[in-house]
């Protein structure tokens, strides 16, 4: 059994950089080593962490404190481990800058924070691509036309986008890029265990390896579907109730679907029947009737972005769509 020291992982980095995916992956690893811990997405419908912004930055940042210390004494008075993504430098530090939040007051804020969390050792796992614009580029190819239009929208509508004069795809980037360059400087100043992982090759696998390097982690060889079960599960499912397609397919042994446009999520076998859905709450259940007809079904948890528990699907193709 391994023993951690650490009670708080922080997982942070540019939007598309895949934090979902490996916070989900080290809580899974650690779970597999006989570690207690539980992992947090940043979309959880009830975030302990999330604080409304229309109040004001002073009270913001009042209740922000407020919230991480009933978080932290949560973890001390548990022991269990918290793997934690995007709420440490995405929406914490980029709701400061979008609110113009100066940032010298950033880094004074972000040192009361730094005391906060002491008692549980964190380690901050920060992702990063050494070219932003190609990083974003490569998000929005994946995640398609419409999710990057509404980051654009987005990065328009705030404050400090409006004072720069950042308008379209360009004052997108910029607007990003200053935010990198933000977090670089916070990071920089994490008095805590800390690692840099460089996602600019979009080696997956080798990421994820060395952020359980970092950890002290060793490395539990994850489940596989059996064959026979991934080309009876392969296929296009349709959701009757919301005239709605699934696509799921088999590649390299694993199992794959598409919860939305053509950004692909790895399902893990729980069991023959049932599957967790890398960097989300999600679990898929498939049913294969006496009649030979196939079925999918959400359980698991919902996001705020994305609603999907109770959803049930029925194969109607097991051919891929072109």
């Amino acid at each position: 059994m391994v023993t951690m020291k650490n009670k708080l992982i922080l997982v942070e980095g540019l939007t598309g950089t895949g934090k979902s995916i490996l916070a989900h992956f080290i809580a899974r690893q650690l779970k597999y080593a006989e570690i207690d811990c539980d992992w947090l997405h940043e979309g959880e419908l009830d975030h302990p962490l999330a604080v409304e912004e229309d109040a004001g930055m002073d009270r913001y940042m009042t209740q922000t404190l407020a919230r991480w210390r009933a978080f932290a004494g949560q973890i001390e008075f548990t022991g269990q481990l918290m793997v934690v993504e995007a709420s440490f430098l995405n929406n914490l530090v980029e709701t400061l800058m979008i609110e113009n939040v100066q940032n010298g007051a950033i880094f004074d804020f972000v040192e009361t924070l730094h005391r906060v969390i002491a008692p549980l050792n964190p380690v901050l796992l920060y992702l990063f691509h050494e070219d932003t614009a190609r990083a974003l580029a490569r998000n929005f190819e994946i995640r398609g036309e419409k999710f990057r239009d509404f980051v654009i929208d987005f990065v328009e509508s705030t404050p400090y986008a409006l004072e720069k004069g950042y308008r379209g795809y360009g004052g997108m980037v910029h607007f990003w890029e200053d935010f990198a360059a933000l977090t670089d400087q916070v990071y920089e100043r994490f008095p805590f265990q800390k690692f840099r992982l460089d996602t600019t090759g979009g080696d997956w696998e080798r990421v994820h390896k060395r952020a359980l390097a970092a950890l002290q982690v060793p490395f539990t060889r994850e489940p596989e579907i059996r064959p026979e079960l991934a080309f009876v599960y392969s296929g296009l499912y349709h959701d009757l109730a919301k005239d709605r397609q699934f696509e799921v397919i088999e590649e390299n042994g694993s199992l794959y679907i598409n919860f939305f446009h053509t950004v692909q999520t790895r399902l893990i076998p729980l069991t023959d029947t049932l599957f967790a859905a890398a960097g989300w709450h999600f679990e898929i259940t498939f049913e294969e009737q006496s009649s030979g007809e196939v079925r999918l079904k959400f359980g698991g948890e919902d996001i705020d972005y994305l609603k999907l528990v109770g959803t049930k699907a029925v194969r109607q193709s097991a051919e891929k769509s072109t």
